[in-house]
């Protein structure tokens, strides 16, 4: 539909609801104040970065961004919220890069109970993200394995990829040495890794310290996992071998 805006709102609609107003700006007006009250005369200004917000979604942002300059898409908004969150969260029982450790906050008496919550809160909170995306942003079709459309872009491996070193490595990422590796979560039947996002010619030892002596399987099972755009990986005994990593046995 061609916006209909042409004269003090030009251009202008709610990037979120797609509203063309009326919207509520914060402008700069000059009054005649008095004991009693106030009066507003002469023009009255706002520029791009003024406040506006749509009153029928309740969407606010500046007037730069309901006129399409530095618009960003409603996914863009969820992933800032939900980062935010993730990054509210307080940490316990954990060592900085310098090895000075991390107590923000004492450890929950319920232990792996309250964990696992925190983990189920962060899947579930970028299942909806990635829901809020796809509105946006079709994603195109791929014939890799993934989770299906909606769902945050996740690569189930086997643990057969994984040596007996390895498992102990991952063990120990789980329980706070995460210096140069990605953020690792134990569950039942394996363990989740969080994946960095590598640009082209990042060198994937940047994010996986040779040094830790991770197997060929496992640092192929990464590698494999962030070029297929995948954010989860999911090492889980019940799950299948991916067909040209290395596996060991049992």
């Amino acid at each position: 539909m061609e916006n209909p805006n042409t004269n003090c709102l030009e251009g202008m609609q709610c990037p979120n609801c797609g509203s063309f107003g009326p919207f509520g700006i914060a402008a700069d007006v000059m009054c005649h104040v008095y004991d009693d009250g106030s009066e507003p005369f002469g023009d009255h200004e706002w520029t791009n970065e003024s406040y506006c917000e749509c009153p029928k979604c309740m969407f606010s942002s500046t007037v730069a961004e309901f006129s399409g300059e530095g618009k960003k898409p409603a996914g863009d908004r969820t992933f800032q919220l939900f980062v935010e969150q993730v990054a509210g969260m307080h940490i316990w029982d954990r060592d900085d890069d310098e090895g000075k450790p991390i107590e923000e906050c004492e450890e929950p008496e319920d232990g792996y109970e309250d964990s696992h919550d925190a983990l189920m809160d962060l899947i579930e909170g970028a299942r909806e993200l990635m829901k809020e995306c796809s509105k946006t942003e079709p994603q195109e079709s791929t014939q890799v394995k993934m989770q299906p459309a909606g769902v945050v872009p996740m690569v189930d491996a086997s643990t057969v990829h994984l040596t007996k070193a390895d498992k102990g490595l991952l063990n120990e990422m789980s329980n706070g040495n995460q210096v140069k590796f990605p953020r690792t979560v134990a569950h039942e039947y394996g363990w989740v890794l969080f994946l960095p996002g590598l640009s082209d010619g990042d060198d994937l030892a940047a994010h996986v310290d040779p040094e830790y002596g991770a197997s060929a399987g496992l640092t192929s099972l990464i590698h494999y996992a962030i070029k297929q755009g995948a954010y989860i990986l999911n090492i889980d005994g019940s799950a299948e071998v991916i067909p040209g990593i290395q596996c060991y046995e049992e």
